[in-house]
């Protein structure tokens, strides 16, 4: 889709990509079952799909880990986005078999142009994932560049 735009001459259109990756999701899969695990991530998708914009641009990069395309969005306004999304997963009440569970996201972010290579934006935003999983997870980690 951003390779589509750029060739339709909107390069300089500026972009946020968010990665957002659900906490601890592996070990909610082993000790609550993949029944737990698929209501999350709708659960999730769905906060998400409410949470921003209808001309922002989603989908499941892998496992529990989403990439969110924000088009003509600053670095501010995409940590906000973030910060919004991380709030509403983290309010978020799951009683599966009975049982209290809460779900939290961490969430790197990069900024940049349509032009920009994708690969290049997304190891970036995939550097400040990590480094939001290194703080402690349930965290908004801006890319070092932007």
């Amino acid at each position: 889709m951003l390779e589509r735009r750029c060739k339709a001459g909107e390069k300089s259109t500026e972009i946020s990509l968010l990665v957002l990756d659900i906490d601890h999701f592996k070990r909610v899969n082993d000790t609550r079952g993949h029944d737990v695990g698929d209501l999350i991530l709708r659960t999730f998708a769905e906060i998400v799909s409410r949470t921003v914009r209808a001309n922002d641009h989603m989908a499941r990069w892998g496992g529990e880990e989403f990439v969110l395309v924000c088009e003509q969005v600053s670095g501010d306004t995409a940590r906000v986005i973030g910060e919004k999304l991380r709030e509403a997963v983290a309010q978020l009440r799951f009683e599966p078999h009975g049982q209290p569970l809460t779900v939290t996201v961490s969430i790197g972010i990069a900024c940049g142009k349509l032009s920009d290579n994708f690969d290049t934006l997304f190891k970036r935003a995939d550097v400040a994932l990590y480094k939001a999983k290194m703080g402690g997870r349930n965290l908004v980690e801006m890319a070092e560049d932007d």
